[in-house]
């Protein structure tokens, strides 16, 4: 499902790029108890793209400050299913 993850930084904010399979691209963020998850139809790391519009986004709050990459590959994947289910949800 997942291509490829790259991430900037574990420290608050915890925040990572990465592509699906066919294509999509997500960004996910992880600061201040609060998770937000992007789906986009391109690139979004670096300066790059930085003003797309995402096709899909969750947002939540976690009660646990502790975050690692397998978290996220977790909330990414099933955030992604929903997206594939559901098509667009919120808008950031």
């Amino acid at each position: 499902m997942i291509k490829n993850y790259l991430v900037d930084t574990r420290t608050h904010p915890f925040q990572a790029n990465g592509e699906f399979e066919d294509g999509y691209y997500f960004h996910i963020r992880f600061r201040n108890l609060t998770l937000f998850i992007g789906i986009y139809e391109v690139p979004v790391y670096g300066i790059q793209n930085m003003g797309a519009k995402a096709l899909y986004t969750e947002s939540k709050a976690l009660s646990s400050e502790s975050f690692s990459d397998v978290d996220a590959i977790t909330h990414v994947s099933y955030c992604y299913k929903r997206f594939k289910m559901f098509g667009k949800g919120e808008e950031e």
